[in-house]
C-alpha cells in the first residue's frame, strides 16, 4: 500500500542531534510507517538517545515473538522503554485503549522506568491551539466535546 521510494532522507547524527536540541525533551516516540523497516539506522539512533537518557517507546506492526526471532531487530529489546507490538486490525478497534488502535495490539514494558501501575486505559485527547487559533485534536474525542469545539466563536 505504501510506496517504498526514498523521500527526504536525513543523515543519522543530523536527526540525532534535531532531537537533542528540542527543548525539555524527555523522550522520542517511534511510529509508522514501520520503523523496523530501517532496523539498523534505528538501533544507532536508539542507542544514542539512550545514552542521553531520553526515554524510547516504539510502535510496530511486528508481533513480540516475531521480532525476537530476527537477529537484526532484537537489539531494540536493550534501548526502548515501552514498546506497542503488534498489527492493526480494524474488527477488533477499541477507542478506548491507551495507546492503542485494536485490541490485539499489546503494551509490553520492557525497562523498569514504566509498568502497567504508571499507566491506566482510557481514551486519551490532545488540544493544540496554534498560534493563529487553528485547532488539531489528536485522538478520539466524546461526540460533546466535538459539538462543543465546532460552535461559533469557540
Amino acid at each position: 500500500m505504501w510506496p517504498h521510494k526514498e523521500n527526504e532522507l536525513i543523515e543519522r547524527q543530523k536527526l540525532f542531534n534535531q532531537i537533542m536540541d528540542a527543548p525539555g525533551i524527555v523522550g522520542v516516540t517511534f511510529l509508522g510507517g514501520e520503523p523496523l523497516q530501517q532496523a539498523e539506522n534505528l538501533l544507532w539512533l536508539m542507542k544514542q538517545l539512550s545514552e542521553e537518557g531520553l526515554d524510547i517507546m516504539l510502535y510496530t506492526g511486528y508481533e513480540f515473538a516475531e521480532i525476537q526471532l530476527c537477529s537484526n531487530k532484537q537489539g531494540i529489546f536493550n534501548f526502548v522503554d515501552i514498546l506497542i507490538s503488534g498489527r492493526y486490525q480494524h474488527s477488533l478497534r477499541n477507542t478506548n485503549l491507551l495507546w492503542r488502535g485494536s485490541e490485539n495490539q499489546k503494551v509490553n514494558f520492557l525497562t523498569a522506568k514504566y509498568n502497567e501501575t504508571t499507566v491506566s486505559e482510557c481514551n486519551q485527547v490532545e488540544i493544540y491551539i496554534g498560534e493563529f487559533g487553528e485547532l488539531s485534536i489528536l485522538g478520539y474525542p466524546e461526540q460533546e466535546l466535538i459539538n462543543a469545539l465546532s460552535k461559533p466563536g469557540y
